[in-house]
């Protein structure tokens, strides 16, 4: 019976650049951008339905994958800022800012990254909503995609010194 089962590769997010809408606990837009192999950095602007704030967060993430080809798990942390969008509430307290975490999951299904995630932040400065706790649906269309092992390969100093070397042989 143990012999039935699907064997399945183990890999990481295959794209380099991604951009797209987050829906939630609020609204915005999400930029992912890969720095190392399984590290990303996320910047994302949102505004609440029912908050008078907008944030733009910027994180360092961490991904795991979980057994499942295109699907990882993801951790990380940043900071982020806040400007009130109200006026009367801009004379009242100070924009926010402080420290944001952020935990999910991200599957890639045709060049589509779709996601969801938890996102708590708490503000160092502003006494008036010192924590928010959001959440949110992705969807990033992969923008860039990451090379294969195959073609960095070929693009390697390795693989032309291999295909010198041998062409000069054949002669």
């Amino acid at each position: 019976m143990i012999l039935l089962l699907p064997i399945v590769s183990v890999q990481a997010q295959q794209y380099d650049i991604a951009a797209g809408l987050r829906m939630g606990t609020d609204w915005g837009i999400s930029y992912k951008h890969r720095i190392a192999n399984r590290w990303t950095v996320e910047s994302i602007m949102q505004q609440g339905f029912d908050q008078e704030v907008a944030l733009a967060t910027v994180m360092l993430q961490h991904h795991f994958p979980v057994g499942i080809q295109r699907l990882n798990f993801y951790t990380g942390v940043g900071g982020h800022k806040g400007w009130y969008v109200n006026q009367d509430y801009e004379q009242l307290f100070e924009n926010p800012y402080g420290l944001s975490l952020i935990s999910g999951v991200e599957f890639t299904l045709a060049g589509l990254i779709l996601s969801w995630d938890i996102k708590p932040s708490v503000n160092l400065n502003d006494a008036n909503r010192r924590a928010y706790f959001h959440s949110g649906l992705s969807a990033r269309p992969v923008l860039k995609k990451r090379p294969s092992k195959v073609e960095t390969y070929l693009k390697s100093d390795r693989w032309r010194f291999w295909k010198k070397k041998n062409n000069s042989k054949s002669r």
